[in-house]
């Protein structure tokens, strides 16, 4: 498997959601995003390794898009005082979201 981290990655600050295998769903704001994963900011830690569904929207030429995503918490550092920098590498992306994060990275 290819390290998401060497893949090349866009600053992009969107609100996001984030749902835990437990159901309970985090609001977060994305801090980048690549083929491979996102970082986002979330307000309270989640343990590495944790499945989570991610979803933010993409302005693209005027038209709102949906990224979705199924992926795995790869780390979670205490960042700022708002809260945790949240890794998640993608395990799942559908064609449309991959399309999207295409479009975003160009």
């Amino acid at each position: 498997m290819r390290d998401a981290r060497h893949l090349s990655r866009k600053s992009m600050r969107r609100p996001a959601k984030v749902t835990l295998k437990d159901t309970s769903k985090l609001d977060a704001e994305t801090i980048d995003v690549s083929l491979g994963g996102v970082s986002l900011s979330v307000h309270r830690k989640v343990a590495p390794g944790q499945y989570c569904a991610v979803t933010f929207d993409v302005e693209i030429d005027s038209v709102w898009r949906t990224v979705s995503a199924v992926g795995q918490v790869i780390y979670c550092i205490d960042s700022t005082p708002e809260g945790f920098h949240l890794g998640v590498q993608f395990l799942d992306l559908d064609a449309a979201s991959t399309q999207v994060i295409r479009e975003v990275l160009n």
